[in-house]
């Protein structure tokens, strides 16, 4: 969850991947729309991570939160031009475990930038239940169609279809009304 709406009118899940292009590009909109409907829209996501890197950053964001501090991290990683860490929209030559390490350890370099209590970090990182709740996560955004994200729902289970900005706004605007 990145933000609890007070007056919770409606609920629009993003399933993510910290280093999609796509999502990146989108995130910018996505705080605007806090901004505008954070009192009546509750604003949650799950991963959708499409390579090894993305699950390494996925599992960290999930370790940021439980310390309250997943937008402060995902802040941080967008803070960071995506030539200059592979983003999952780009080639990389190492081998996937050679990634995942890589990414985990530059997670884990963020996390400690940003003065998150890094044993608890840590465990988290390392718990069998966060790599669970990040899977589970994936498989669900699976089951509802999703190929690629940014995606984005409703609670009601209805994908926001709109091929422009204003009209995905409208969609939230028409859901917070309720």
């Amino acid at each position: 969850m990145t933000s609890r709406a007070s007056d919770e009118r409606a609920v629009l899940v993003q399933f993510l991947d910290a280093e999609s292009e796509s999502c990146r590009a989108v995130h910018p909109f996505v705080e605007q729309l806090k901004q505008d409907f954070g009192q009546q829209v509750t604003f949650a996501v799950r991963h959708f991570p499409v390579s090894e890197q993305s699950f390494a950053a996925a599992l960290a964001l999930e370790a940021a939160g439980e310390q309250d501090r997943f937008n402060d991290l995902l802040e941080a990683i967008y803070a960071i031009p995506l030539e200059a860490h592979g983003g999952a929209d780009t080639k990389i030559s190492a081998g996937p475990e050679e990634n995942s390490a890589s990414a985990a350890l530059k997670y884990r370099t963020i996390a400690e930038s940003l003065g998150m209590d890094m044993p608890g970090f840590d465990a988290a990182l390392n718990d069998r239940d966060m790599t669970q709740r990040v899977e589970t996560d994936k498989t669900d955004g699976a089951a509802l169609g999703i190929s690629s994200p940014p995606s984005f729902f409703l609670l009601d289970g209805k994908e926001i279809r709109a091929t422009t900005l204003a009209e995905f706004r409208q969609a939230i605007a028409e859901a917070a009304s309720r």
